[in-house]
């Protein structure tokens, strides 16, 4: 395999122009589109930009509706895109699903979904924790301390969420369907119980932070909550919350999505950019 030199950083938000940054400081040839620079890196025509490109980095999630790219500006048809792609080309996209997957590699070139990478997920915890803890504060009214919060899921982003919460001085409990995941709830100082118990305690709790992306949040739990309950869902589509219903009952429901981005994308980006680079070397691009 020939060595990647040239690199098209295309849509997304703002980690993309953090990561064409880290790219470019790591010795790479690198253009950017669609992402409204204002620079000598930014391509005025897409056909000739990724002509141009040994590999093409795709945002994370790379769309939204399986139509067109993320954050393009213009928007970009994902079939138009792959019908430029030539077969040598290696394409990088986070959270592919296997439809869009197919779809881009039709020419034969080969496609990789970043974000099953391991050490970005890892290290993308980070920010998606800190990205929660802004969504909450700006729309609480009262301290973390003392209040009571649950989070549902007890996953890497679960998990981080509860400790930190904790160390804050709230009062936890973790929703999870696992006895495991229960008991390292347990002794990480949270209180646990399972879904079928949540509509029992859910009376209780100032605010519900989700990480299940599957329906964990519905009519049942919603009519129980106070009024001033808060939910931030945070879980990749479909989502856990049945927002139709938390609008019938009165309830404060947020899909937060792509908090990395919003909340430190310059560290977002170069961790995108850490992995990708790693994971090159492992497939032996460098």
């Amino acid at each position: 395999m020939k060595p990647i030199q040239t690199v098209l950083v295309l849509g997304g938000d703002r980690r993309q122009q953090s990561l064409a940054d880290a790219l470019e400081a790591a010795g790479l040839a690198v253009r950017t589109f669609g992402l409204g620079e204002k620079s000598a890196r930014a391509a005025a025509d897409l056909e000739e930009a990724v002509a141009r490109a040994q590999a093409v980095v795709l945002p994370l999630p790379c769309t939204k509706d399986e139509t067109h790219i993320i954050g393009a500006a213009p928007q970009i048809p994902i079939d138009r895109l792959a019908a430029l792609f030539l077969p040598e080309q290696l394409i990088l996209g986070g959270m592919l699903t296997a439809s869009v997957a197919a779809r881009l590699q039709r020419g034969g070139c080969r496609v990789i979904d970043y974000y099953k990478c391991e050490e970005i997920t890892v290290r993308n915890v980070v920010p998606t924790v800190q990205g929660i803890l802004k969504q909450l504060f700006e729309q609480i009214d009262y301290t973390v301390f003392g209040s009571s919060a649950c989070v549902c899921g007890y996953g890497r982003v679960g998990r981080a969420t509860a400790r930190t919460l904790n160390a804050l001085g709230a009062q936890v409990t973790v929703c999870a369907r696992s006895g495991a995941a229960r008991a390292s709830a347990e002794t990480d100082g949270c209180a646990s119980c399972d879904f079928q118990r949540l509509p029992e305690k859910a009376a209780s709790f100032d605010y519900i932070i989700n990480t299940v992306p599957a329906p964990v949040l519905g009519a049942q739990v919603l009519r129980i909550l106070k009024p001033s309950c808060l939910i931030l869902d945070v879980a990749s589509a479909p989502y856990g919350t049945d927002f139709a219903a938390a609008e019938r009952y009165g309830v404060r429901a947020l899909q937060c999505a792509s908090l990395p981005g919003k909340a430190a994308p310059k560290t977002a980006g170069e961790i995108l950019a850490q992995g990708i680079l790693h994971l090159w070397e492992e497939e032996g691009y460098v």
